[in-house]
């Protein structure tokens, strides 16, 4: 014959184990959400880029080779 104290120790090893698999399911599910949350915002590349023409504003004539002026 069992006593109610038996049948309750019984299912306390299920019911561990039941709410471990909940924890790590919540932790894995957060640890997918945060990686694909994290990684989007370090996939910023640059597409395209621009050249901006360069102007001898200093007015010294023996750099003039750095802005491609060849007059």
């Amino acid at each position: 014959m069992q006593t109610p104290g038996t049948t309750r120790e019984l299912s306390k090893p299920k019911r561990r184990g039941f709410v471990f698999a909940v924890i790590a399911l919540m932790i894995v599910g957060v640890a997918i959400a945060g990686y694909f949350y994290f990684s989007r915002n370090h996939n910023a590349t640059i597409q395209s880029i621009a050249v901006m023409p360069f102007v001898n504003e200093s007015g010294n004539v023996d750099v003039e080779y750095l802005f491609g002026r060849h007059d």
